[in-house]
């Protein structure tokens, strides 16, 4: 059983795969990072392994990033070495970005018309396999597998746990078990092979390949964690009679209120209406259809730029851009410079709604902003297709959760704006808001550490 932090009486140390590590700024490195400040309070320290600390580093992040052994080595080895000292000198370049397996804007290739010259160009099968396990990384593995055999063998590690993307670190959490016999732990986060946002570039013999992976790391591993009830189900579903439901479970992202600024004075009933997207804008979640809803609302109520404004962070894209400006919104949509998410909090909590966009291909998914806005204690706008948001907001009272539908966000827009200038106050359920941070999060990764240890 665990124990609050304050309680905890020896620590023991398990192998963390999680290429994204602070200071790295992926998004993905929020999740590693909050494990590994608060799982040492129930008992548990991750030893991990991750890539180099300059890559995508925040300077923002440095102090914050836990002080666990590490072993900055996910990228490295004779390969890596020619990519960045010989193969920059032809015109090549050292590849040292962070790799995630990135979605497809196309539908699934089973709904594409497949040309004769396609079928019969090897080029068009080998497009297809992109995606799968084998990512940028996965050629550094052969040459990691000795110094990460000796970094979890000299920290004493009891487990082995991964987290992905890139989806190759799965790979070496697997060889590692089968070459030490330790438990592991796979930590997907997003669904993958049962997600067809990934899975629409794939042909069959692609589909094939990335489901026998899959079912192999699965098979060995004691416990496989989704960040959703939605996409947990979806597994449990698609490897029925295959592997035992029990394995699959689900932790939510979460947010660590330690990392957070003060709240800010909430805004008063006077001066705009003010919105905010926290995050960037994608060809497959742009704001389009809440920009349709953002007009018809000011023409409902005659408003001006003064009385309402929409303000994104993060990249737009060009449909974005052209949408607003066919829409005649230019003076009411404003893009704001960046801030991390540490500060996001000074930021949001000035404002009157915060929203949260997902595509209707985003049923499965909960997006990592929804956190940071439980952090922030405003009302939250989420379009969402995933009915497990709907519970989610019944149980905080953090907002209100629409399908992709303009009338209906329209009327959420208009509900708002009224509860603003009457200054209704806002309050959430705290209680159950705490339920989406950090240490409870951790708590629930550390009895799966402690069942697979006994």
């Amino acid at each position: 059983m665990n124990v609050p932090p304050d309680q905890a009486q020896s620590t023991r140390r398990f192998l963390m795969i999680a290429p994204h590590f602070p200071p790295c700024k992926a998004v993905a490195a929020k999740r590693a990072m909050c494990f590994a400040r608060h799982l040492p309070g129930y008992g548990w320290e991750p030893a991990v392994i991750a890539l180099s600390e300059d890559v995508q580093r925040d300077p923002i992040l440095v102090p914050l990033t836990p002080e666990v052994p590490m072993y900055r080595h996910y990228r490295s080895g004779p390969i890596a070495w020619i990519e960045d000292h010989i193969l920059t000198r032809f015109g090549g370049r050292g590849d040292r970005a962070v790799s995630v397996t990135k979605p497809s804007s196309e539908p699934p290739s089973a709904e594409r018309a497949i040309s004769p010259w396609q079928v019969l160009n090897p080029a068009h099968h080998l497009r297809q396999l992109k995606g799968l396990p084998f990512d940028r990384f996965a050629r550094y593995i052969p040459t990691l597998i000795p110094g990460a055999l000796r970094f979890l063998r000299a920290h004493r590690c009891e487990a082995i746990y991964a987290t992905g993307g890139p989806f190759s670190s799965f790979i070496l959490a697997h060889l590692l078990a089968k070459i030490t016999g330790l438990p592991l732990i796979l930590d997907l986060r997003d669904p993958y092979t049962v997600d067809p946002i990934y899975t629409g570039r794939w042909s069959a013999l692609g589909l094939k390949i990335a489901r026998s992976l899959e079912r192999r790391q699965m098979s060995r591993a004691s416990a496989v964690i989704l960040n959703t009830i939605t996409s947990r189900d979806a597994y449990i579903e698609a490897y029925r009679d295959i592997i035992p439901a029990e394995r699959f479970t689900f932790i939510r992202n979460h947010f660590d209120p330690a990392l957070f600024g003060p709240l800010p004075e909430p805004p008063s009933a006077e001066g705009a209406f003010r919105v905010i997207f926290f995050g960037h804008l994608t060809p497959i979640r742009n704001s389009c259809l809440f920009l349709d809803a953002l007009r018809a609302f000011i023409d409902q109520r005659s408003l001006t730029p003064n009385e309402i404004k929409f303000y994104t962070l993060g990249d737009r894209t060009s449909q974005d851009g052209e949408y607003t400006r066919e829409l005649r919104l230019e003076e009411y949509v404003e893009a704001l410079p960046w801030v991390p998410f540490t500060e996001s909090r000074a930021l949001l909590g000035t404002c009157d709604l915060l929203l949260d966009l997902t595509s209707e291909r985003h049923y499965m998914r909960i997006s990592g902003k929804l956190y940071d806005y439980l952090a922030a204690e405003r009302p939250i706008l989420c379009l969402s297709e995933n009915p497990e948001m709907t519970l989610i907001f019944e149980q905080t009272q953090a907002g209100t959760v629409v399908p992709n539908d303009i009338s209906l966000v329209t009327e959420a827009l208009s509900m708002y704006y009224d509860m603003k200038r009457s200054n209704t106050p806002f309050r959430s359920n705290h209680d159950q808001v705490y339920q989406f941070s950090a240490k409870p999060a951790s708590a629930k990764l550390a009895t799966l550490l402690d069942a697979a240890t006994p």
